[in-house]
């Protein structure tokens, strides 16, 4: 939601074609409002969120699955660029074939390999950001070492913590 409140980022470019943007740029935040609907407990979040998409129909949200990008559609103008960002950057089969294996573990020097608790803590502060927890009043919850840290404390991707850090 901070972002939403950033002008640079309401008027970038890349996001032109978002409905809240414009809208927002167009009516102004006074016109909108932000509510919570229910407290849940982090193991019903998804559930609750999509009976509020069927049930309220939020006209600016334009995804309707709770928790997927199910759904999504892009503009034909953002087709027509994403098709020529590609223009040029076909790879061969066998190019395809080696990032699939790549990602399926064959020929990664690091596929199967376990690493310990204090390593991947080591890793994790070296390469993370340390997320904070408050309550509603403003009491420090938890810390953790890294967004993968809370995303997996929370059930969630770690874009969504992100998103909020």
């Amino acid at each position: 939601m901070s972002q939403y409140y950033s002008y640079s980022y309401l008027t970038h470019p890349s996001r032109d074609s978002s409905l809240i943007n414009r809208a927002l740029l167009k009516y102004g935040h006074s016109s909108f409002s932000l509510e919570i609907l229910e407290y849940c407990d982090q193991s019903d979040l998804l559930k609750r969120e999509q009976y509020y998409f069927n049930s309220l129909k939020p006209e600016y949200n334009i995804l309707n699955t709770a928790g997927s990008w199910l759904g999504m559609k892009h503009s034909e103008d953002s087709k027509l660029k994403i098709s020529e960002s590609l223009k040029g950057k076909i790879k061969s089969l066998e190019s395809c074939q080696k990032l699939s294996d790549s990602q399926i573990g064959i020929n990664n020097s690091f596929f199967d390999q376990n690493h310990s608790e204090f390593t991947k803590l080591k890793m994790s502060q070296a390469k993370g950001t340390t997320i904070y927890v408050y309550t509603l009043d403003l009491q420090l919850l938890e810390t953790f070492p890294s967004s993968k840290a809370a995303s997996n404390k929370f059930n969630t991707n770690t874009n969504t913590i992100m998103r909020y850090a």
